[in-house]
């Protein structure tokens, strides 16, 4: 199996140097945690991203209100099941879903990535890397999705909808949303792969893989991913 080896030219970060510099250099944020990084690199950035997005969903819940417009007509296009289960699912976010559903997706997703990206290092790679060194690579990239809910917030409230695409989504219609190649754009966004960069880098660093067979194993996992889910998203969600 590969082992991983680590330079020491960036040993001395501290933990909130990493959460900004895996932004723009991942492969030194990555190579300064040694071969034993610490639970709180994993479950640091986890816990900031879920908080950023819990503050995204609260500040933007008067957007979600049953009696706005936009609102009513989007539940007038669904069937009287998926209404009434729509409206559940909104009175439950605005009660206490704002805090607790970003802190279940964001464990629960950093968990199930991790796993796979374990196996691939594992089964495809032969690398030595445990579950903790793929906790921390998903932890890390994950900052991006917390720029992103900074970024996405202000917008939504300037245009008073929720749906703001940042990526190829913005251009496609409502006509294009029902076909498979707009829900397959509507699926891609900047963050993502911005967060697809730093989990091909982290994961090369962590694994002892050159780059560009790290980069290109995640490249492979992200489109067989994109094609499978593009093909399941109902039409009156991708365009909502």
């Amino acid at each position: 199996m590969q082992t991983p080896s680590f330079s020491s030219a960036t040993t001395d970060l501290s933990l909130g140097q990493r959460l900004i510099r895996v932004l723009h250099d991942p492969k030194g944020t990555f190579e300064s945690l040694g071969d034993e990084p610490g639970w709180q690199d994993w479950v640091v950035p986890a816990l900031v991203v879920a908080l950023l997005a819990a503050a995204s969903t609260y500040v933007t819940l008067p957007l979600m209100d049953p009696v706005r417009p936009e609102v009513r007509d989007e539940l007038a296009r669904l069937s009287e099941q998926e209404r009434a289960q729509a409206i559940e699912v909104v009175e439950m976010v605005r009660s206490h879903g704002w805090l607790t559903l970003p802190l279940v997706n964001s464990f629960s997703a950093l968990v199930a990535v991790s796993v796979v990206l374990m196996g691939v290092a594992r089964w495809v790679f032969r690398s030595e890397a445990g579950f903790r060194h793929m906790l921390v690579v998903t932890a890390y990239a994950s900052v991006t999705q917390g720029v992103e809910s900074v970024v996405r917030t202000p917008l939504m409230l300037l245009s008073g909808s929720l749906v703001v695409h940042l990526g190829p989504g913005a251009l496609v219609s409502k006509e294009m949303a029902a076909t498979y190649l707009g829900r397959l754009l509507l699926n891609i966004s900047l963050a993502g792969l911005w967060q697809l960069w730093i989990i091909g880098i982290g994961f090369g660093v962590m694994a002892g893989i050159p780059p560009r067979r790290s980069l290109s194993a995640e490249v492979m996992l992200s489109a067989l991913w994109l094609v499978f889910s593009s093909a399941s998203l109902p039409a009156h969600v991708s365009s909502s």
